[in-house]
């Protein structure tokens, strides 16, 4: 009898939500399969009860741990038997063998990948054999002065992707075009471009009879389909010394102004034909928050404007413009 009762208090122990309050129902249930000797047996459970508790104090413990449930599953993964391993710990060996199969079932399925995560790795696997490569046939490390890994990885360009080499070398993309465009070595791309302006910048400047400065020579340059800066084609005009001569400009149009001019209407504006008489003024004005400047023509006898221009800067070309619209 006694045997039985502790095989049955030995399965109710196995249960891993088991409490005090949750065997209760079990030992009644017991007791009344078992109801020949009621009073023995009750006492007996107690007792075996009582050792239970104070031999592992599995009773009282609410829930396993995932933690407990992972270090028995390694004991059994790691060649100790179930057996042993459920007489030490009191467990059913069903509830162990439960779950070493959750276990299991969970481990298969975080190992199934997608498509797209095995393309992706191997991807990776492929960059990183061809670091190793390039690492093993360059002359230099990753760790070696940057002027190396950039002479380096420019030898290599025509048989690896420039952001491998960059990647294996730890140089910065960025770093390694510059390098190639914009440095001083005399078969640089830069160099290339800057010799092939210089005779177009040399012939647009005898155009303008040695007029032209760098401002307008950029915009000429664009406008035939030269892509380059006005800091780029002063610098360039400074090593082929190149100097408009209109220098004193400015000085020349204090002077000019100064000059008294012939008041030709003398405040008639009245005409007897159309077109015969025309007047032109720039006038300033702000619209959201920018400003422009409008030039027009009018007509004195009708009034009409005959032309108009506007324009972000109040210059000569605005007055040129538009007395050509007139014409």
């Amino acid at each position: 009898m006694q045997s039985s009762i502790e095989h049955k208090v030995q399965e109710v122990i196995a249960c891993p939500e088991m409490n005090y309050t949750s065997i209760k129902p079990q030992v009644y249930e017991f007791e009344k399969q078992e109801s020949d000797n009621l009073c023995k047996e009750s006492y007996l459970l107690k007792i075996i009860l009582a050792k239970t508790i104070i031999r592992g104090g599995l009773i009282m413990r609410t829930k396993l741990t995932q933690e407990y449930k992972q270090d028995l599953i390694n004991r059994y993964l790691s060649g100790e038997s179930v057996k042993s391993i459920t007489d030490e710990t009191n467990i059913a060996r069903s509830t162990l063998y439960s779950w070493i199969k959750s276990y299991k079932e969970n481990l298969s399925q975080s190992t199934n990948i997608t498509l797209r995560e095995f393309s992706e790795a191997k991807r990776k696997v492929e960059r990183l054999n061809r670091i190793i490569s390039i690492l093993q046939s360059a002359d230099c490390t990753a760790n070696s002065p940057l002027q190396e890994r950039l002479n380096v990885i420019e030898e290599l360009s025509s048989k690896y992707n420039v952001n491998t080499l960059c990647d294996a070398f730890k140089v910065a993309k960025g770093t390694y075009y510059n390098h190639i465009f914009r440095n001083k070595r005399e078969n640089s791309q830069f160099k290339q471009k800057c010799d092939m302006l210089k005779p177009i910048i040399q012939d647009i400047y005898d155009e303008s009879h040695q007029i032209f400065g760098p401002s307008k020579i950029t915009t000429i340059l664009k406008e035939r389909g030269h892509h380059v800066c006005e800091k780029t084609v002063s610098k360039l005009m400074r090593e082929m010394e190149l100097y408009s001569i209109r220098s004193c400009a400015k000085t020349l149009y204090e002077h000019n102004r100064k000059q008294k001019r012939e008041n030709i209407l003398k405040q008639d504006f009245n005409a007897d034909a159309p077109n015969k008489v025309w007047v032109s003024d720039v006038t300033q004005f702000n619209l959201e928050h920018h400003r422009f400047y409008i030039c027009a023509v009018i007509d004195i006898f009708s009034r009409k404007v005959v032309s108009y221009h506007i324009s972000k800067n109040n210059s000569t070309q605005l007055t040129k413009t538009t007395f050509k619209k007139a014409y």
